[in-house]
């Protein structure tokens, strides 16, 4: 039902992926020069949920033969809003030629010192599915499960049933569908008999020429680190103004496709949007007293929609000890719904459900026990209220110690989604999902940029380059 990744308060993380031309390392690689260029287009299908502002996506050359790809993440275009940055180094030359290294940096996305700790650094390997010719179309990079991964409590869901290997558990493709437009799609392996998850799929136009490379590319194989104290420490700019004489053309005009999201005056201690598109906003207090948790979840959906939320208690969990795969925990998958503890409602009600699988529906459970559950539909929007225990759900009734599967605790996240339903079961909901990390007690300062207020919040601020 849901996809979902798992990041921590200002990560650092690495990835290296690997060129190979069927296996065989490549002693030169080259993108023909059409893929040079600054790239822009609205998230179709993402991670964090579906985006109504713009993603900027640069592909660059630098004078020794090496590319730089680089883009901010912004998160629903609200200000102060660069959540993040990302930079991938490719390999031009030599025998590591085609590795790609992924820089990336996150940060005002996730609770204070995420699940205890500050940061990590990350290597994985992939390989170019096949070395791109001189006029191709397409690139494709994929997971090389057999060389040096080590993803366990990493990114990546080899841990995924069955285990999956390669391409199957994850795969990168940039397209050129004409001179001025690309895609980039990255999918992730799916549960057995349904579809693979897809961590972005993005159409982008071209609005300008390639930036020049200023920074100092990195070595390459071993000698090859992200400088996360430098180079790799600071959002893209997208104010340069010199640009590689490779590829030049005048910029397209791409407006972001966003309203400014609605004024809301909440009963509850806390509120925030949790994303723009499909309007989702949650809201809950904490009473600590009776250990409990009160939510209302509310988005814009038909008359015969649903709204959904799903508790991962331990979807964000660092350094806890094994535990069997058995539980269901979801923990070792990182990515994915597995694990979560699902409340769903539309008109007809509100159900309970436990997510066994990364991918693909969830199955109905009411060991959540939740209580003061009620719908209400109006004015095209769906507003579904309950209250939870603190402690409470499927890994707790499976014996899962309550210092870990509590609420207040530093190991879980949330899971959402908003689609149709099919009689009294749910329709997949396609694009719209999404997930967060929720500090129950104290979501400031992390979540602030998204906290309801008596007025909109403005338009003028939406645009994220």
């Amino acid at each position: 039902m849901f996809s979902n990744t798992r990041v921590l308060s200002k990560v650092l993380i690495s990835a290296a992926f690997l060129l190979c031309e069927r296996g065989v390392a490549a002693t030169k690689f080259e993108l023909p020069d059409a893929f040079e260029g600054k790239w822009r287009g609205i998230p179709a299908w993402n991670i964090l949920g579906p985006w109504s502002v713009n993603l900027t996506f640069d592909i660059s050359k630098a004078e020794n033969g090496d590319y730089l790809f680089e883009n901010n993440l912004g998160y629903e275009g609200l200000s102060d809003d660069t959540m993040g940055w990302q930079r991938f180094y490719v390999e031009g030359s030599g025998e590591t030629s085609g590795v790609l290294w992924y820089c990336g940096w996150l940060r005002n996305f996730l609770r204070d010192g995420g699940a205890g700790l500050a940061g990590y650094a990350r290597l994985e390997e992939f390989v170019l599915y096949d070395a791109p010719k001189p006029n191709a179309s397409s690139v494709t990079w994929c997971l090389n499960d057999q060389t040096n991964n080590r993803s366990k409590g990493g990114p990546w869901p080899l841990n995924n049933e069955p285990k999956c290997t390669g391409c199957d558990c994850f795969n990168w493709t940039i397209s050129l569908l004409g001179p001025n437009e690309l895609q980039s799609t990255l999918l992730m392996a799916g549960s057995p008999g349904h579809a693979k998850s897809k961590h972005l799929d993005v159409k982008l136009a071209r609005v300008g020429p390639a930036p020049s490379v200023k920074i100092q590319m990195p070595g390459h194989g071993a000698n090859f680190t992200c400088d996360f104290l430098d180079r790799d420490a600071h959002p893209i700019d997208y104010n340069r103004t010199t640009h590689s004489k490779r590829r030049s053309i005048c910029p397209f005009k791409y407006e972001p496709n966003a309203s400014p999201l609605p004024a809301h005056t909440s009963t509850f201690k806390n509120c925030y949007w949790l994303n723009r598109k499909v309007q989702y906003r949650l809201e809950w207090d904490v009473d600590e007293q009776n250990s409990l948790l009160h939510v209302s979840m509310s988005a814009d959906t038909s008359a015969g929609g649903y709204v959904a939320v799903g508790f991962r208690p331990l979807g964000a969990v660092k350094g806890l000890p094994e535990m069997p795969v058995d539980l269901q925990t979801g923990a070792e998958q990182e990515f994915g719904m597995k694990g979560a503890d699902i409340v769903l409602g539309y008109q007809g009600g509100v159900k309970n459900y436990f997510a066994y699988h990364f991918t693909g529906p969830p199955d109905e459970d009411w060991s959540l026990n939740i209580t003061n559950a009620s719908t209400a539909y109006e004015n095209g929007r769906l507003t579904v209220n309950f209250t939870r225990p603190l402690v409470g759900g499927k890994l707790a009734a499976s014996g899962v110690s309550a210092e870990y599967v509590n609420l207040l605790s530093d190991n879980g996240d949330v899971i959402w989604a908003t689609g149709e339903m099919g009689g009294d079961n749910p329709s997949y909901h396609f694009q719209k999902r999404g997930f967060r990390f929720v500090d129950w007690k104290k979501p400031a300062p992390e979540m602030t940029p998204f906290k309801c207020q008596a007025s909109s919040i403005n338009e003028q601020k939406l645009e994220i380059q």
